[in-house]
């Protein structure tokens, strides 16, 4: 009887800890399912290729692995980039003889927006929903001036603005609302910053000193805009709050921004700064106004996106290389990595992280 009850208790106690080893495999397993979320993809566009310009091909990159859009039989560029869903949108220019094309592709099928009778540029592109917006500029035949120009859908609508020249540097979309930033040419030559909202142009600046809009966020309200003030000797960054300036640098030194973006109540803004006339620009980024510097000014080099995905920031850009090549890099927390091996053309020009 003792024998039998202790071998009942043996193959109980083995069935105890087999039913413990099998739960206790179910809950990793489990645990391995439910466990959060991929790391992010980052999305960066740019122009890689020869140095003569003429074979310059758009590219981007996702993870750093490199897409090749056009095929390189006819010089191209990119400006910018988006991603929804599933789907890449690229928008840029592309050589045609003696004029340029403002085009988009979608998952590297191109549309051209213009022809080669019109000179034109796309530098912006945002999607919202199934409606494809891009920004740019246009020029009606070959000596007018361009003319800040939106596309929906391949649909064109210029931007009024006076009979000079004008330029469409950035787009958002909010809600119903269509927002640009850019600027345009007053009577004298002096840049004056603007936006338009749905068509209706309101200035930022009134023409006294050379001024432009280059990048545009809209964060529930608030419309943020970056842009740049040259007095002539050296160009200070600004942005605009619903059309208040505050500026970020004092002049001191020849700086300049080229994106803006906002999460939650911080205001991030990429670009540059270096001494006037002497020395390689170092690549910056600006956090509510304090400064991080990128690289460390041996090597020209200039930060020329920005997105910036819970508590990381990505910003995308160029270093040139002893050969006086650039090289496109993008930077994690101010980790560079680089994306072309500087033997060619390569520029990283926009960055979307998702």
């Amino acid at each position: 009887m003792k024998n039998f009850i202790t071998k009942i208790l043996g193959i109980s106690l083995l069935s105890i800890l087999y039913l413990n080893a099998v739960s206790c495999t179910d809950v990793e397993v489990l645990n391995i399912e439910d466990d959060p979320t991929p790391p992010p993809t980052v999305y960066i566009v740019g122009t890689s290729g020869g140095l003569d310009g003429v074979t310059a091909v758009v590219t981007y990159w996702k993870d750093s692995i490199a897409f090749p859009i056009n095929n390189g039989n006819k010089g191209a560029f990119a400006n910018s980039i988006f991603v929804e869903g599933n789907d890449v949108y690229v928008a840029g220019l592309e050589h045609d003889g003696q004029t340029t094309i403002a085009k988009y592709w979608k998952n590297g099928i191109g549309v051209s927006l213009t022809t080669k009778e019109n000179s034109a540029n796309a530098t912006s592109i945002f999607v919202s929903g199934n409606d494809i917006y891009v920004a740019g500029w246009k020029q009606e035949h070959h000596n007018a001036p361009p003319v800040a120009t939106y596309w929906k859908n391949g649909v064109e609508f210029p931007l009024p603005s006076n009979k000079f020249s004008s330029y469409a540097e950035s787009i958002f979309i909010s809600g119903n609302d269509i927002y640009v930033a850019g600027y345009e040419n007053d009577p004298n030559g002096n840049e004056i910053a603007k936006y338009w909202k749905n068509g209706i142009g309101i200035n930022l600046s009134d023409g006294s000193i050379h001024t432009i809009a280059k990048s545009i966020f809209v964060s529930g309200n608030d419309i943020y805009i970056a842009g740049n003030e040259n007095n002539g000797y050296t160009s200070v960054v600004k942005y605009w709050k619903n059309g208040v300036v505050v500026s970020i640098t004092d002049g001191t030194l020849n700086a300049f921004a080229n994106s803006i973006f906002v999460s939650g109540n911080d205001v991030y803004i990429a670009g540059g700064e270096g001494i006037p006339n002497t020395g390689p620009s170092i690549a910056k980024y600006w956090k509510n106004g304090e400064p991080t510097a990128l690289t460390n000014g041996q090597r020209d080099a200039a930060a020329v996106s920005i997105f910036v995905l819970e508590n990381d920031v990505y910003v995308a850009g160029d270093i040139y290389n002893s050969s006086g090549h650039p090289v496109g890099t993008y930077w994690k927390n101010g980790v560079p990595t680089s994306l072309t091996d500087g033997n060619n053309i390569g520029s990283a020009m926009g960055i979307f992280v998702k």
